[in-house]
């Protein structure tokens, strides 16, 4: 593909406007926001991210992309795929420590990504001899694990706004909008448009891998990259939903795996989305909310859902 037509294309990913449907709930108005519908390596937010990334490393005519993640990764997949698609060399550095089997890391090693496997203490130092090496031959770019950095928080504020467009035009306010957070990426974008448009939605994450310490770490250096913005601490708020760390799930994640499949034909993994959304529905059920306009933003994972969700969906 020329450079503009590839340019062209992940302007188009980038801003690819998803649909936002009500599904049924007894509690409260309940809408979701299908970022797993981009058409794109099974959708979901890490397209918007990956898209991005790739806009700065097409025009800077690197040739060589690096990234990090587990097994396990929905960024890894998308990365990968955009790589075989335009042309790019991929490395993927991803920790020893759980790895195993995954749609997609199938995926990953079907399109023919370079994946160099080490303990998770020797990440950083792998990560910095991998590209030392790759910069003898070639010209590498390197993206930050789930897209962490300026550049993935500002393909994710799109999303903020698509969704106010959605308010004008159906006569709508959203009271609480919830994501899934691991790295903070996503939720910063959001934050960083609803602050800029001084809006005063709620905005709430779920932390399905990290304690909830280190979770906000991540996400305030993420929103520190925008200076001169007032960030409401009573509007953002990031709630713990690990269940013992990442890729844990416990009986009422599958359970509400299995609800929504059901009743709303909505997929939910449980690695990511499916605690994102059952986190959700505790602290919406915890703080007595009822008959609020509450958006839960689908960040997609369609491949994790095959994962253990055949053995489940069994049960």
């Amino acid at each position: 593909m020329e450079k503009a037509a590839i340019l062209e294309e992940l302007e188009w990913l980038l801003n690819f406007n998803t649909p936002i449907n009500r599904i049924e709930d007894e509690t409260n108005n309940l809408f979701i926001k299908r970022e797993d519908l981009i058409p794109f390596s099974f959708g979901g937010n890490k397209v918007r991210i990956a898209a991005n990334y790739f806009i700065d490393l097409i025009r800077g005519d690197y040739d060589t992309v690096v990234t990090y993640g587990s097994s396990s990764s929905n960024l890894c997949r998308v990365i990968t795929a955009m790589a075989i698609r335009y042309g790019i060399r991929c490395f993927i550095v991803s920790p020893e420590e759980g790895y195993c089997e995954t749609p997609n890391s199938v995926m990953v090693h079907f399109l023919g990504a370079n994946v160099i496997k080490c303990p998770i203490e020797n990440v950083a130092e792998t990560i910095d001899r991998t590209i030392h090496r790759l910069r003898t031959e070639f010209k590498p770019y390197f993206i930050y694990g789930g897209g962490h950095g300026k550049v993935g928080t500002d393909s994710y504020r799109t999303v903020l706004k698509q969704i106010v467009e959605y308010e004008k035009e159906n006569d709508i306010s959203f009271d609480y909008i919830f994501i899934t957070l691991a790295t903070g990426t996503s939720m910063s974008g959001l934050v960083v448009e609803n602050s800029i448009r001084n809006n005063t939605k709620r905005i709430i994450g779920v932390s399905i891998a990290r304690e909830l310490e280190r979770a906000c770490k991540f996400f305030n250096e993420a929103l520190g990259e925008y200076k001169g913005l007032s960030f409401d601490d009573d509007k953002y708020l990031v709630i713990d939903n690990r269940i013992g760390g990442y890729g844990k799930c416990d009986d009422f994640v599958k359970s509400t795996i299995k609800h929504q499949f059901k009743k709303n034909a909505l997929y939910l993994d449980s690695t990511y989305t499916g605690k994102g959304f059952s986190g959700m529905l505790k602290f919406l059920s915890e703080n007595g909310i009822e008959n609020e306009n509450v958006l839960f933003i689908h960040t997609g994972g369609t491949p994790l859902f095959f994962l253990n969700n055949c053995e489940l969906l069994k049960g």
